[in-house]
């Protein structure tokens, strides 16, 4: 299978160069593009383990200020590529094979990128936001309905959370959505947010489908971002110490598993009802299948073919060679 992105070139100019400032090459970038609580930091978590994959940011609870400096350059950069001669890319210390990984989850990358989309069913997006002010630890469904029913009698902590993601994403649209009620601000953010990654083309990972069956899925994945796969990343979860809690309060010991896939039993019906209604254009654009007992996953769009980063700026595919 050829590969949708061209190959990185490493020119040396010592071939006995040992030191990586003295050695120009090009560092692949791809973005994980999806938007909170989508499962981005366990799948970064998971990818990170791989031996030629550097996760830029959005891992560990505390970040680096050399990942910091990397992020706020990569933000605003556009193009497949960026020189492992750039001073925060040395600081950052990538080697010539290794690629950059950068999560787009609260914020909107306005210049063309290569990479994949994560995307989760809406339903259990909000119930993730929902309980995500509760206690951290390992997942309880008891706990986790106990706190949603509490919930609804207080103002939502993440009201201001969501206002400030909507602002970041599309701030014309930030200052439309603040007379909007909770649920209705998130399905606006749900839906401009997604839909507008859809649009991008680029292959797309459904994180149920992830969880259900890791190896399957990042066997069919690394191939698209020009890496094997490596039996490591299935126990990514063994490279931090008993209790490390990470970016999103997750627990970065906890296995990949499926006792998040109906964590959408904790919306009452009203909820799931308005939720199912207003994202619909979306959800069914992922290929979702929202049922009165259980949500499928009915297309595949993993294998669809990315557009290059020429047809992301002329807004148009090219013909096929």
């Amino acid at each position: 299978m050829s590969l949708p992105f061209p190959p990185r070139q490493v020119r040396c100019s010592d071939k006995n160069a040992a030191d990586p400032a003295e050695v120009d090459f090009q560092v692949p970038v791809y973005h994980l593009a999806s938007m909170a609580r989508c499962g981005e930091t366990l799948m970064l978590r998971t990818l990170g383990a791989h031996s030629r994959i550097r996760v830029v940011h959005n891992i560990e609870e505390q970040e680096t200020p050399e990942a910091v400096t990397l992020f706020d350059s990569l933000r605003n950069h556009a193009g497949g590529t960026i020189a492992g001669s750039a001073g925060e890319v040395r600081q950052f210390g990538i080697r010539p094979d290794e690629v950059l990984l950068l999560k787009q989850g609260a914020y909107e990358h306005k210049l063309p990128f290569q990479g994949f989309i994560l995307v989760r069913n809406p339903l259990s997006v909000y119930a993730s936001l929902k309980t995500y002010d509760r206690a951290s630890g390992h997942f309880s469904r008891l706990r986790d309905r106990i706190f949603a029913i509490r919930s609804r009698r207080r103002p939502s902590a993440n009201r201001s959370r969501m206002s400030r993601w909507m602002s970041d994403v599309d701030a014309d649209l930030g200052k439309r959505v603040r007379s909007l009620c909770d649920l209705e601000m998130f399905c606006t953010l749900y839906n401009r947010k997604m839909l507008r990654l859809f649009e991008t083309g680029l292959p797309v990972v459904h994180y149920e489908r992830f969880v259900e069956d890791p190896e399957k899925t990042l066997q069919r994945l690394l191939p698209l971002l020009g890496l094997e796969f490596e039996s490591s990343l299935l126990h990514a979860e063994e490279r931090f110490r008993d209790g490390t809690v990470g970016h999103g309060k997750n627990d970065l010991t906890r296995p990949i598993d499926k006792n998040s896939l109906r964590k959408y039993g904790l919306l009452t019906r009203r909820e799931t009802d308005r939720i199912v209604a207003l994202t619909y254009p979306t959800w069914t654009a992922y290929g979702y299948e929202i049922g009165p007992q259980e949500i499928r996953v009915e297309r595949d769009l993993l294998y669809q073919r990315p557009p290059s980063l020429q047809e992301q700026i002329l807004g148009q595919r090219l013909p096929a060679e």
